[in-house]
């Protein structure tokens, strides 16, 4: 298997999920940024044990009060270094 970076969160990834047909890489990262993939080469790493099944999925999504309070961590840490400066 290849390892192949490309940078695009501005810090960790949380979680990563395939969609169920495998062409799309769902990526959620620290920064609080969803990412979609597409697949261009893949190599299957699971088979599905029944076509009709419910697609594998994660908890991606945060709640609009916790977007907010980032937001403002954000925005105070921003102001902090430029009083700083």
């Amino acid at each position: 298997m290849r390892r192949v970076e490309i940078p695009a969160h501005l810090s960790g990834i949380n979680d990563m999920v395939f969609s169920s047909d495998e062409q799309f890489l769902f990526t959620a990262g620290k920064d609080h940024c969803l990412m979609i993939w597409t697949v261009k080469e893949r190599e299957s790493t699971h088979q599905r044990q029944n076509e009709n099944s419910l697609p594998w999925s994660t908890e991606l999504l945060i709640s609009t009060e916790e977007k907010k309070q980032q937001s403002e961590k954000i925005r105070t840490l921003k102001n902090e270094i430029q009083e700083n400066k």
